[in-house]
């Protein structure tokens, strides 16, 4: 399995995020709304992201779907941190944040599921996204993993709380920015 292949936005006690999600359904029409997935995420789906709204010139909530079109029809869904902003693939692309409640990962070796937490509570998985053939697409950015995820999974989401993640959407020079990941965690196998 890919690295960081699902990850969760609502969960029954995170009333941060139930709230956004109310928000965000005042402002999208019912029909939005309904196609936007709030609990397991996974590619290929549309998701709640914040990204910097080029008029307003400040960050803020939207809808973006998980997944950059590849090479041979596959979606890619996540970016090296190392090497994203280097990339021909990822040229011209955006910070933006993906608000989370846990992420999950697979052990290569043994095929047992796991899901990652922070003591937090809401934590926001940092991406890039641009404009696709019309459509507003994210992938979620990466880097080598620390204990203890790095028993289960070599690679890592990029992690910031709230106050890192609006600095991330903002930054002038996001490459720069990464060293604020968040890098404690919390782990449950499922």
């Amino acid at each position: 399995m890919c690295m960081c292949g699902k990850y969760r936005c609502l969960d029954e006690t995170n009333e941060e995020l139930r709230d956004l999600a109310e928000r965000l359904k005042g402002k999208l029409s019912p029909a939005e709304f309904d196609s936007v997935s709030l609990f397991e995420i996974v590619p290929s789906q549309k998701s709640i992201a914040a990204a910097m709204n080029g008029k307003k010139k400040i960050c803020t909530y939207t809808i973006l779907t998980w997944g950059f079109p590849g090479p041979k029809n596959r979606l890619v869904i996540n970016a090296r941190s190392e090497t994203a902003f280097s990339s021909f693939f990822f040229r011209d692309s955006l910070p933006c944040v993906l608000p989370a409640s846990a992420y999950y990962e697979t052990d290569r070796s043994t095929g047992r599921k796991y899901m990652f937490t922070c003591s937090e509570g809401t934590f926001y998985l940092a991406g890039l996204h641009k404009v696709i053939d019309g459509t507003d697409r994210f992938v979620i950015l990466t880097e080598e993993a620390a204990f203890p995820q790095s028993r289960i999974h070599d690679r890592q989401p990029v992690i910031f709380d709230y106050q890192n993640a609006k600095m991330w959407c903002a930054a002038k020079d996001p490459s720069t920015f990464l060293k604020y990941s968040i890098q404690q965690r919390a782990i449950t196998e499922i």
